[in-house]
């Protein structure tokens, strides 16, 4: 029986030889790339989780950018940030303002909005909200279908819906020489209409300004880009009835201490370094 041993051992070490090695742990697929957003166009659905107006639906377009080639711009994004242009439609008002990209992450900075009354405090207050959330976008998820912008507590505050076609921006009205319609006062952060029944209107041309509220209004005005002076201005001197003194003291006084003018589709904006302005609509 001794004999047995090493012939033993030999063939119990021939048969762990002889097992299968263990088959090695398949490689971790790659993580699919945050969506590249410049160069993609949506609809928003959801602001801070509540539901858009159906018939003022908000919009977004992420402008290409050096990295997002025009024919391919939902291509999976590296992480280098990616800052250009970004322009968006509350429901009434258009936005405009810069964003950054860096992988999953967004920010969105230089806001700014014409300032039209859009007479339906729903829609004034959705548009309040979504300058709101797209101010505070800090991370997103989601792919080419919809995507979801979280702020930097994580909190959702944009559900967006993919919308193959960017929302055309109207054509800027010739700032000279088209008639502008007063549609509201900007003051303390808020747009008031005009008193009931009346109306403000305002023509430049050649260096002049004519506007007629209850008095008609005459005189010199400088434009240099977005640089607005009015010079010594010249009134008719009517006597108006209460509402409509006041009314057109008000407008004087932003009219005279403005420094921007602004034109945006069919909208022209005067504002005044305290933040007051004047927001026209151009005669049809």
């Amino acid at each position: 029986m001794p004999r047995l041993a090493a012939p033993l051992t030999v063939l119990l070490l021939l048969l762990a030889g002889c097992q299968a090695s263990p088959a090695p742990s398949p490689a971790p697929s790659p993580a699919h790339p945050p969506l590249q957003l410049a160069g993609t166009s949506w609809t928003v659905t959801h602001i801070d989780t509540k539901a858009t107006v159906a018939s003022a639906t908000p919009t977004i377009d992420f402008h290409p950018g050096p990295s997002a080639a025009p024919e391919t711009p939902a291509a999976a994004g590296a992480d280098a940030p990616i800052t250009t242009n970004l322009s968006a439609n509350g429901g009434c008002n258009y936005m405009s303002g810069v964003f950054t990209q860096s992988g999953a992450s967004l920010t969105v900075s230089n806001l700014g909005t014409t300032l039209m009354l859009c007479g339906d405090d729903a829609v004034n207050a959705q548009e309040s909200a979504f300058m709101a959330a797209l101010g505070a976008s800090a991370t997103f998820t989601g792919d080419a279908s919809g995507i979801v912008i979280s702020d930097t507590s994580g909190a959702e505050r944009l559900r967006l819906a993919s919308d193959p076609t960017p929302t055309p921006e109207p054509a800027p009205k010739p700032l000279m020489g088209t008639q502008w319609n007063l549609s509201s006062f900007f003051e303390n952060e808020a747009a008031s209409p005009l008193v009931k029944g009346t109306s403000i209107t305002m023509t430049i041309d050649n260096g002049t300004l004519h506007a007629k509220a209850c008095n008609a209004i005459n005189g010199p005005v400088t434009i240099d880009g977005m640089s607005f002076k009015a010079g010594t201005l010249a009134s008719t001197r009517m006597a108006c009835p209460g509402d409509q003194d006041t009314q057109e003291t008000r407008f004087l006084d932003i009219l005279t201490t403005a420094t921007t003018i602004s034109v945006q589709g069919d909208s022209l904006t005067l504002v005044a370094p305290d933040g007051r302005a004047l927001v026209f609509v151009a005669q049809p």
